[in-house]
């Protein structure tokens, strides 16, 4: 996978990137979530659907959450420009 960056606008911004492991894309279980999160070399954080992760054969926990980083988000504003 190649490792990707965040465009330089995005840099500057206060943007914080959440990738959901979804089973109708790329990043169905916690596994190919981990995978993303190793090849971009900016900040980007996974929130695990548990229920996508078993639809793909995938044990959610233990399994996928120790794949994944463990920050919290407490609260998430989204501003609409």
């Amino acid at each position: 996978m190649k490792s990707c960056g965040m465009p330089p606008k995005k840099q500057q911004e206060d943007v914080i990137l959440v990738l959901e492991n979804e089973a109708a894309c790329n990043t169905a279980t916690a596994a190919e979530a981990a995978k993303v999160l190793g090849a971009v070399s900016s900040p980007i954080y996974a929130q695990l659907d548990p229920g996508n992760a078993a639809e793909r054969d995938e044990k959610p926990y233990p399994d996928g959450y120790n794949l994944l980083p463990k920050i919290a988000l407490a609260t998430a504003i989204a501003k609409m420009r």
